[in-house]
C-alpha cells in the first residue's frame, strides 16, 4: 500500500503545480545494523540535545534539517514526505487533499495536521518524531524518543503511513517553511 500511495503522492504533488524530486526506486537496503548503531551519536552531533517536546512540535523542521545529512551519508536523494500517519487504526495526523489545496491558496495560519518523514529510494522510512508524538498524545512513557527506521513492509504495532505530497515545495508555497540565511 505504501508504494502505491507514494506514487499517488508524486502525481498529486505534480497536479498541484509543486516541484517533485526525481524519484528513483531501488531494492537496496540502507538502514543496516552499522547505520542503526551509529544513529544516536549522529543525531546528537547534528541536532544536539533535544527533548521530547522538541520532537513533538517540530517534525517538519527536524526532518527538513536531517534530509541533506542523510543524503550525504548514503550518497542518494532522500524524499521529504508529507502525509497522514496512524497507529492502531487511529490517525495521529490526517489531512485531506482539499485541505492541502486550501493551504496553498490561503497559506498556513495555524499548525496543520500533517506529518513529515523521510523516504529512501528503497522505500525505507526514517521518522524521528512519530513515536514520541504517539507517547505524548497517549500519555505513555514506553517508547518515548523512539525512531522508526524500517522498510514500509516491516512496520509493526499497527503503524501506517499515507504519503500525500513528495518534496518540500508545499512548505514553501503554503508558507509553512520560513528559510533564513
Amino acid at each position: 500500500m505504501y508504494l502505491e500511495n507514494f506514487k499517488k503522492a508524486i502525481e498529486r504533488t505534480e497536479e498541484l503545480g509543486l516541484s517533485v524530486p526525481n524519484v528513483e526506486y531501488n531494492g537496496k537496503r540502507y538502514l543496516d545494523s552499522k547505520f542503526l548503531n551509529d544513529l544516536p551519536l549522529l543525531l546528537y552531533r547534528e541536532l544536539g540535545a533535544i527533548d521530547h517536546n522538541d520532537l513533538y512540535k517540530n517534525c517538519m523542521a527536524i526532518h527538513y534539517q536531517l534530509k541533506p545529512i542523510f543524503e550525504k551519508i548514503f550518497n542518494i536523494e532522500i524524499y521529504f514526505t508529507l502525509g497522514n500517519a496512524k497507529v492502531n487504526d487511529t490517525y495521529l495526523f490526517k489531512i485531506e487533499e482539499s485541505e492541502i489545496i486550501d493551504l496553498l491558496e490561503n497559506k498556513v495560519k495555524k499548525p496543520i495536521n500533517i506529518h513529515a518523514w523521510l523516504t529512501l529510494p528503497s522505500m525505507e522510512i526514517l521518522d524521528f518524531s512519530l513515536v514520541t508524538t504517539y507517547c505524548i498524545t497517549n500519555k505513555v512513557q514506553e517508547g518515548m524518543g523512539g525512531v522508526i527506521t524500517k522498510h514500509y513492509s516491516e512496520l509493526t504495532l499497527g503503524m501506517m503511513y499515507e504519503p500525500m505530497l513528495i518534496g518540500d515545495d508545499f512548505l514553501r508555497k503554503s508558507g509553512g517553511l520560513i528559510e533564513t540565511y
